[in-house]
């Protein structure tokens, strides 16, 4: 955290923010740099509630930190002018509240999943790291065309290219959740029912998720090009960073149907 503050104007611009974007840069990831443990546990804790059987929890809690964040952002940015600087703090303290309930529960909780002293145990951590490679790689290849996309449409297009790649980042993260939900909902009963050698049931599950997720994705590709006009109205009232948002989410639907029908 360190080394990335001091060197954060140079970070800026080498992932591709230009000259008129680093001060909004600098600011928001200054502050967003301080959120940084709570934006690690509050993900980590979704898995971990699932796990000690407290899914209900985990949904409420991303409930109230996405209802927090809305009206933080409200308050902050348009009641007292912060800018982009209330727009992080809005993010920063809407994740600080499923964390420190989470910090509270598997310190006070005694049933079946909880802190306890740690102890270093290297087989065990070169096991989790090898598990989580798949995740890693998704996380990064994510990041990477991130970075990519805006380099690309600073050069070509501009700052408001950057604005609708983030706009069409922030839709796909929308209809994301819905299966961010359901992957980290059943990894654990797959991980048990694997530890239990239970493969029948493993096969079910396979199978009753694939068909799950070909359906509901068809599903929601249509309910996202019937809404496409309101998605994308929420993020911008600029008419020619609506023009581009608009373009591109229609261009990615027809890359994907044409895929599929390959």
């Amino acid at each position: 955290m360190a080394f990335v503050k001091i060197h954060l104007p140079k970070l800026s611009l080498l992932l591709g923010a230009s000259e008129k974007l680093l001060m909004n840069c600098n600011q928001y990831l200054s502050i967003m740099m301080l959120f940084a443990p709570a934006t690690i546990l509050q993900t980590l804790f979704q898995s971990y509630f699932v796990t000690a059987n407290r899914p209900s929890l985990g949904l409420a809690l991303s409930v109230i930190s996405g209802i927090t964040n809305v009206f933080l952002d409200v308050f902050f940015i348009l009641k007292l002018h912060l800018g982009i600087q209330g727009a992080a703090l809005a993010t920063g303290m809407g994740q600080i509240i499923p964390t420190i309930i989470g910090l509270y529960f598997f310190f006070f909780n005694q049933d079946d999943l909880y802190f306890v002293k740690f102890k270093i145990n290297f087989s065990l951590l070169k096991e989790a790291c090898y598990n989580g490679m798949s995740e890693m790689v998704s996380q990064l290849s994510g990041a990477v065309m991130t970075f990519l996309f805006n380099i690309v449409l600073m050069h070509f297009i501009g700052e408001k290219g950057v604005a609708a790649i983030t706009i069409l980042l922030y839709v796909e993260f929308l209809f994301n959740a819905f299966y961010l939900g359901f992957s980290t909902g059943i990894s654990p009963i797959i991980g048990y029912k694997y530890g239990a050698k239970q493969k029948d049931e493993l096969k079910m599950i396979y199978k009753t998720s694939f068909i799950f997720v070909i359906v509901s994705s068809f599903v929601l590709t249509i309910i996202s090009l019937l809404s496409m006009q309101f998605l994308v109205g929420i993020f911008t009232q600029d008419q020619e960073t609506y023009q581009i948002t608009k373009m591109h989410l229609k261009s990615s639907f027809l890359i994907f149907y044409s895929v599929v029908l390959i």
